[in-house]
C-alpha cells in the first residue's frame, strides 16, 4: 500500500471520500469496524501519524502488541517556550529507556513533509533562537519511512 492509499481505496485525489482514517487507540488495526452501515477491515500497511505542538519534536516507531505497525513524527511550534535547546536534561535517559523513540529535540522548530509513492520524509527544521530577530534556520534531522515499510530511519 502506498502512502496515498487509505484502507486500499483511491479516489480522484488519491483517497476515496468514503474512506475513514483510523488513528492509534481508536480501533485495533485490522479489526472489523462499522462505517456508514458497512463493515470494513482497516488496512495500515505503512501507517504514518503526523502530530504537533507538544513544545518539542519526536520521531518514533509505533507498535501494537509489540508488532511494528507504523511511525509517528511529532512537531513542535516555532514560538513556544523560548529558544529551547537541542536536548533537555534527561533526554539521553529517555532515549535509552525507549528503544522505539528514534529522535527527540527541544528547539523551536517546524517540519516539512515530502510524500512520494516511494517514501514519506519529515524534515525537522530548527531555529537556534527565537527570542531575538535573526535566528538561524537549519535541518536538525530527517525521519523517513519507505512505502510498505514500518521502519523509521533518522538522518
Amino acid at each position: 500500500m502506498r502512502h496515498n492509499d487509505l484502507m486500499g481505496q483511491r479516489g480522484s485525489a488519491g483517497v476515496d471520500s468514503g474512506a475513514v482514517s483510523i488513528l492509534p487507540g481508536t480501533a485495533a488495526l485490522g479489526a472489523p469496524l462499522t462505517v456508514k452501515g458497512a463493515t470494513v477491515t482497516p488496512r495500515a500497511d505503512n501507517l504514518v501519524v503526523l502530530a504537533g505542538d507538544t513544545h518539542n519534536g519526536w520521531a518514533f516507531d509505533l507498535a501494537q502488541d509489540k508488532t511494528p505497525v507504523g511511525v509517528e513524527c511529532v512537531l513542535t511550534s516555532v514560538s513556544s517556550g523560548g529558544d529551547g535547546q537541542d536536548m533537555r536534561p534527561g533526554s539521553d535517559r529517555i532515549l535509552a529507556e525507549n528503544p522505539q523513540l528514534k529522535f527527540i529535540n527541544d528547539q523551536r522548530a517546524y517540519g516539512v513533509c515530502e510524500v512520494t509513492p516511494e517514501s514519506w520524509r519529515t524534515d525537522f527544521l530548527v531555529l537556534d533562537r527565537v527570542s531575538t530577530p535573526g535566528g538561524t534556520l537549519s535541518r536538525r534531522a530527517s525521519a523517513e519511512v519507505e512505502a510498505g515499510s514500518v521502519n523509521l530511519a533518522i538522518t
